[in-house]
């Protein structure tokens, strides 16, 4: 046996070998759609280069003689290459459009044309070989064979668009996949052109490595191709939460720009990396998706509520977690602002209740001698006191719990007509006078409009309670201030009680400095004047 036959049959074990390897690695993963299609085309290359060391091997015409009772037909090896070229690029088809997730409809569609070209180029070549090639055949066979040649195309470049267009994976995997279909779609009529039969099997065996590489090498069936393609998609792009998707050990694929923002980090330098080390913190995906509530996590100065689903087929089985990230820091300022507030008002009616229940038993149980109508009238006070406050507590709790981030540049000037004119409607009978005075340009506050209109309210109402002629509400836009006089001012209260301690401008004080902002009280003979100074907008979200 000389040299070149040596050699060629080489190559054409080589191919045998190839092909024969790529199966056996992607066997395990036959119950995966995806990994099913590419096991297909792995089959087919072995099944073709089986084909080609029959046909075209030392003895092949000796075989095929055997076989089929008569002498091989002439290049009987090209038609049945190109029939295997047609079954294993129809089936690298399917494989890309489910590899970067296409939808069924789409999937449907090609799998059907892929059957019928397979079906079809199987007849084709079973007939050329047992009558011989016709003319009719052969222009069948080279119809199916450009019609999986434009399928193989749009394969390409959904691949390359996934990886370039999306960055949904690195480029090397589509390189790789995409380079084997040429190869092994362009083998046949490269060899034949030459007229080296040999670079048949030599294109088999550099398609299958090229296919064989990624699948042993990169995690291409790890990468979620589904998820990851619809993780860069316009909405999850767009959404103000992060979302963060990983595979089954754990690492991360893709995040949207929310989640680059909110963790800061580049989705570069994110993606293989485990999620632990992109949260700052260890949690387990697994974990979150199993908890039934949202887990706190604390990244960067921000506090973040972390849900998972699973990411899972048509069988339930899960390929890996989307993390969805929502950054809750506004809302534990709120929850511990409500928390001390709570606070505030507990020990306050703590307090007092401990003085009520005093008076109560120095009259009851005779132990001090006491002014039962006196008595009376601090437990009365004291009592409605405390129901002020606690209804005062209650308003301003309220719109803290369901105000939202005021916007830079929001002109809170209508709101301090709103609230004066609610603070009329809760007075009454009350034939106090009510003036506004807002600012020419403009006022913004860094709080939400809704706790703004209510400290004006609040302020304004515990004024006019004092007042016995004209409440003045004036503003400035710089710094942002509200001031809110009683000219004159009743030495009691209105209702009568002999109130001298104040219930309403600590609770709006414990609001407004929690916020950054100033509370002061003033007097000038008769006049008192109560000063509210919010903080500045500077474009920021607060509640």
């Amino acid at each position: 046996m000389s040299v070149a036959p040596v050699g060629h049959l080489a190559i054409g074990i080589l191919a045998v070998v190839v092909a024969g390897a790529l199966a056996a690695s992607l066997w395990p993963r036959r119950d995966e759609a995806t990994a099913r299609s590419l096991l297909g085309v792995a089959l087919a290359l072995l099944l073709g280069s089986l084909l080609y060391l029959l046909v075209a091997g030392p003895n092949g015409a000796a075989v095929v003689r055997d076989l089929i009772g008569r002498e091989s037909p002439d290049l009987l090896w090209v038609v049945l290459g190109a029939a295997t070229s047609v079954v294993a690029g129809g089936l690298w088809s399917l494989f890309a459009f489910r590899y970067t997730g296409r939808d069924r409809r789409s999937i449907r569609a090609v799998a059907a044309g892929v059957g019928l070209l397979s079906l079809g180029s199987i007849v084709v070549s079973v007939r050329a070989a047992t009558a011989g090639p016709s003319v009719a055949l052969v222009d069948a066979l080279t119809v199916g064979y450009l019609l999986v040649g434009f399928l193989a195309t749009v394969g390409v470049f959904l691949l390359l668009w996934a990886s370039v267009g999306t960055n949904a994976f690195p480029v090397r995997e589509p390189l790789l996949l995409s380079g084997g279909v040429v190869v092994l779609l362009s083998g046949v009529h490269v060899a034949q052109v030459f007229g080296r039969p040999v670079l048949y099997p030599a294109s088999i065996a550099l398609a299958g490595g090229a296919f064989l590489l990624p699948v042993r090498r990169y995690p291409i069936f790890e990468t979620l191709p589904a998820a990851r393609v619809a993780g860069r998609d316009r909405v999850v792009d767009e959404l103000a939460d992060g979302v963060v998707v990983g595979d089954r050990l754990g690492t991360v694929q893709d995040l949207n720009p929310a989640a680059t923002r909110l963790f800061g980090v580049a989705a570069e330098a994110a993606t293989g990396r485990p999620v632990t080390a992109v949260l700052d913190q260890r949690i387990d995906p697994d974990e979150v998706v199993a908890s039934q509530e949202p887990i706190r996590v604390e990244t960067g100065g921000r506090t973040v509520e972390v849900t998972g689903s699973p990411v899972t087929d048509r069988r339930d089985r899960s390929f890996g977690t989307v993390l969805l990230c929502t950054d809750v820091t506004e809302r534990r300022t709120r929850e511990e602002q409500l928390t001390l507030l709570s606070r505030f008002v507990a020990d306050v009616v703590d307090d007092r209740m401990a003085d009520v229940a005093a008076d109560a038993a120095a009259v009851t149980d005779g132990t001090a001698t006491a002014d039962e109508t006196a008595v009376a009238d601090r437990v009365w006070s004291r009592t409605t006191e405390l129901t002020t406050l606690v209804a005062h507590a209650r308003e301003i709790e309220q719109a803290i719990a369901d105000g939202e981030g005021a916007t830079a540049g929001t002109d809170l000037r209508p709101r301090i007509h709103e609230a004066v004119e609610q603070a009329a409607d809760g007075a009454d009978g009350d034939a106090v006078e009510r003036v506004v005075d807002p600012p020419e340009t403009s006022l913004s506050a860094d709080l939400s409009a809704t706790l703004f209109e209510t400290v004006v309210k609040l302020v304004v109402e515990d004024t006019a309670e004092r007042a016995t002629d004209r409440v003045t509400v004036d503003a400035t836009a710089e710094p942002p201030t509200i001031r809110v006089s009683a000219e004159p001012t009743a030495s009691t209260d209105r209702s009568g009680t002999g109130r001298t301690d104040d219930v309403t401008i600590p609770v709006v004080r414990l609001a407004v400095e929690q916020i950054g902002g100033t509370v002061s009280v003033t007097r000038d003979g008769d006049r008192r004047r109560v000063t509210v100074e919010f903080p500045p907008s500077d474009g920021g979200d607060r509640w």
